[in-house]
C-alpha cells in the first residue's frame, strides 16, 4: 500500500505558488486542493490568477470553479468539501492563499448559530441608513479580529459577522477557534517567502499582464451575466477597481494603481494571519 502524502504549500498573492506547483508536478504525481476564496468562483479567471487550462488539464485541481458569484459559500461549506477530498486523495498539495480557509482546515469550526429574522432585518436597515463603512466600524469595535480579516467592502461577510454577534453576544471569530480541534494530518508545510519589494514588483507585473490578456473584456462579460451588486457583494480585488474604471469614475492608470495598492494591503493581512495560524507549527515549516 502506498503511503499518502499531504503537503501544505503557503504563499501570499503573487508569491509564485502556481508556478511552483507546475514545476513540482512535472516530476511528481500530486493533486491540488485549492485553498483560495476567490478561485472558487466560475468565470472569474484572469483577475484571480487561476491556473490556465493547460495546467488544469495536466494536474487535477479541486475546489476551483465550483460556484457562481451570486451563490453562497461559507467556511463550513469549504471545510466539508475539503475534508472529503483529503480523505479520498492519495498525494495532495493544499495550495493555501486564503488564511481564513487554512485556519478552518487546520483548526475546524464550531457550528454556526441560526440567526433570527429580526436580527437580519435590523442589520439590513442599519446598512441602508448608515452605509457599509458604519457596519465595518461597528464590527471593528465588537470583533476586531474578524474585522481585520475582511476587506472593508465585503458587505456580505460584515453583515454575517454582526448578525452572529448581535444574536448571540459572541464574536464570530470565536466560532473559528474550535477548541476540539479536528486537525488534518499533514506531512510538511512549505512557505514561499518573498520580500515586500519583490512582491510589489510582481503584483504590478501581474496586473499589467492581466490588462494585456483581456481582463477588462472579462469584467465587461461578467457585468452582462451578473449585476454589479452581485459582484460587489463579494468584492474581489481587481474586479471592484475595473468596475469603477468602466463606470467612468477613474482612469486606466488610477485603476492599475488602485489594484496594486489594494493587493498589497491584502498581502499584508495575509502575512499577519498566516503567521498567527502557523505559530503552533513553526518548527515544521520549510521556507523557500
Amino acid at each position: 500500500m502506498v503511503q499518502k502524502m499531504i503537503w501544505i504549500l503557503i504563499g501570499e498573492t503573487a508569491s509564485g505558488k502556481t508556478n511552483y506547483i507546475r514545476d513540482f508536478s512535472k516530476k511528481n504525481n500530486f493533486e491540488v486542493l485549492n485553498c483560495d476564496s476567490r478561485q472558487i468562483y466560475k468565470y472569474f479567471d484572469i483577475g484571480t490568477a487561476k491556473p490556465d487550462k493547460k495546467m488544469l488539464g495536466e494536474i487535477k485541481h479541486h475546489l476551483i470553479d465550483i460556484i457562481e458569484i451570486n451563490e453562497d459559500f461559507s467556511a463550513g461549506s469549504f471545510l466539508r468539501r475539503a475534508e472529503k477530498i483529503i480523505k479520498k486523495s492519495e498525494n495532495l498539495i493544499i495550495s493555501a492563499g486564503t488564511p481564513f480557509y487554512l485556519n478552518v482546515l487546520l483548526n475546524g469550526i464550531d457550528e454556526m448559530p441560526s440567526i433570527k429574522k429580526e436580527t437580519r432585518e435590523m442589520i439590513e436597515e442599519m446598512h441602508r441608513e448608515k452605509g457599509n463603512s458604519h457596519l465595518y466600524e461597528f464590527l471593528l469595535k465588537v470583533d476586531p479580529e474578524r474585522a481585520n480579516q475582511l476587506n472593508p467592502n465585503d458587505t456580505q461577510r460584515i453583515k454575517r459577522s454582526l448578525e452572529v454577534y448581535l444574536d448571540t453576544g459572541i464574536p464570530i471569530s470565536r466560532y473559528f477557534r474550535k477548541k476540539d480541534k479536528k486537525q488534518i494530518l499533514f506531512d510538511k508545510i512549505t512557505y514561499i517567502k518573498k520580500e515586500k519589494t519583490s512582491l510589489e514588483e510582481r503584483v504590478l507585473e501581474r496586473t499589467e499582464k492581466m490588462m494585456n490578456i483581456g481582463f477588462i473584456e472579462e469584467v465587461e462579460w461578467l457585468l452582462k451575466k451578473y449585476s454589479v451588486d452581485d459582484i460587489l457583494k463579494k468584492p474581489i480585488i481587481g474586479y471592484v477597481e475595473a468596475i469603477e474604471y468602466l463606470e467612468g469614475n477613474i482612469d486606466r492608470e488610477t485603476m492599475i494603481e488602485e489594484i496594486v495598492k489594494n493587493t498589497m494591503g491584502y498581502i499584508k493581512r495575509q502575512r499577519v494571519f498566516f503567521k498567527k495560524i502557523l505559530l503552533p507549527y513553526i518548527d515544521l515549516i520549510e521556507e523557500i
